[in-house]
């Protein structure tokens, strides 16, 4: 891609070449992926990419980190947060929560690192935590 400066002269556009240093792009672009692609920034993105996860189970994720995320803000008091709203979060969270420790501890913990604190080789490493993400996403995806 190249920027048009004139019309006689383009340059080179490198705003994406930080970008494609990092070696998770590196190795996307060698599969022929778009190395640009949004799903690698997080290890929930990429397992999707992989062929791990279904849409499906990508999509839960997504909806339990923000699930996750606006009842950090419920319990954090935010300021502006009305308490309708603030109970409205607190309750699907404890729908998920309730939902993920039926299946136990493990998989509770193993979708929180891949998809909320995107820590994936915390808590026994990846190969672990994205097994028990997966069992913990269908179920995510069932109830919400």
């Amino acid at each position: 891609m190249s920027i048009a400066i004139s019309g006689s002269r383009d340059i080179p556009d490198r705003r994406s070449e930080p970008a494609l240093q990092n070696p998770i792009r590196r190795w996307w672009r060698e599969q022929d992926g778009d190395p640009l692609n949004e799903r690698l920034e997080c290890p929930l993105g990429r397992l999707r990419l992989g062929g791990f996860l279904s849409e499906t189970e990508y999509e839960a994720g997504c909806k339990w980190r923000t699930i996750y995320q606006n009842w950090l803000e419920a319990i954090e008091a935010a300021p502006d947060l009305d308490e309708e709203k603030a109970a409205s979060y607190e309750r699907a969270f404890k729908i998920g929560q309730v939902a993920l420790m039926k299946a136990g501890r493990r998989v509770f913990d193993g979708v929180n690192a891949i998809v909320v604190y995107e820590e994936p080789e915390e808590l026994g490493g990846l190969h672990e935590n994205a097994k028990a993400a997966r069992v913990g996403l269908r179920i995510l995806a069932a109830i919400f």
